[in-house]
């Protein structure tokens, strides 16, 4: 498994990136992918920008039903 963690191994054809859009974990890996499918991938700086925004002000309201739901569901 050492070679996971080496961007030049990564981004080979073989790798799953090209293949199945997995996202490397490291991010000069994005440097040896062709520019239009590292856009593509979830962990492109450009996509982890929006890729997960929290409400906190949705948070702050709701935390105790969410609390009290989720409660309920793991005792069903």
């Amino acid at each position: 498994m050492r070679k996971s963690g080496r961007p030049d191994l990564r981004a080979t054809k073989q790798s799953p990136p090209r293949a199945l859009y997995y996202a490397p974990q490291n991010p000069k890996a994005f440097e040896l992918l062709p520019p239009d499918i590292a856009k593509l991938m979830p962990t492109h700086p450009d996509n982890e920008k929006v890729a997960h925004m929290v409400n906190y002000e949705w948070w702050a309201d709701n935390t105790a039903q969410v609390q009290r739901r989720f409660g309920q569901w793991v005792q069903s």
